[in-house]
């Protein structure tokens, strides 16, 4: 008897053919190792991001402190005059 234990609902496919069994767990085994590549992927983007935000950053504070420093140049130019 190949039925399911399960009462509530017939089971439709039949057994999976010679080679379906023999492709199923190297299919199962690439998509795993596909899946763990896209997460790979994604954390590797994640910290280019981050990365590249946090030199943007830097780039930003280091604009304005050098902006600072020629309004600081400028009043004392014309406090001189």
């Amino acid at each position: 008897d190949d039925e399911p234990t399960c009462k509530c609902f017939r089971w439709l496919d039949g057994k999976t053919c010679k080679r379906g069994s023999e492709v199923a767990p190297l299919v199962l085994t690439r998509f795993s190792m596909y899946k763990n590549q896209a997460r790979v992927a994604e954390e590797k983007e994640a910290s280019y991001r981050e990365t590249t935000a946090i030199e943007r950053e830097k780039v930003a504070k280091r604009r304005e402190e050098k902006a600072r420093v020629r309004e600081r140049i400028a009043k004392v130019m014309t406090k001189n005059k």
